[in-house]
């Protein structure tokens, strides 16, 4: 599949959000890149491009559309590169799907 242009808009942008580097990658703060890279694998999609500070993969999910990112911004940071994917793509905010931890929920 081509990768995706203006003309050709995916339905759906998933994000998850976490922090770039080794020292954070099996942490509670990284479940959003675990969580998307995980539904890419599953979907036989790759990391293979880079948008707005962000790693992407594209394809078809569920017979959708969708562009899954990982944003290397660090996590207190993730809104600009995810508000530069969404308006590169022109989503509409109900095509957002952001995946992240939730430090004000009990682990598990």
């Amino acid at each position: 599949m081509p990768w995706i242009d203006r003309a050709a808009r995916a339905e759906f942008l998933i994000v998850g959000l976490g922090n770039p580097g080794q020292q954070y990658a099996r942490t509670r703060h990284n479940v959003g890149f675990r969580c998307v890279r995980l539904l890419a694998k599953q979907a036989g999609l790759a990391f293979d491009k880079k948008k707005s500070r962000s790693r992407l993969a594209e394809g078809e999910i569920g017979g959708r559309h969708v562009v899954l990112a990982c944003p290397y911004t660090y996590m207190n940071r993730s809104g600009r590169a995810v508000a530069g994917l969404q308006h590169w793509l022109r989503l509409p905010p109900e095509s957002l799907l952001v995946v992240y931890d939730d430090l004000d929920l009990p682990l598990g």
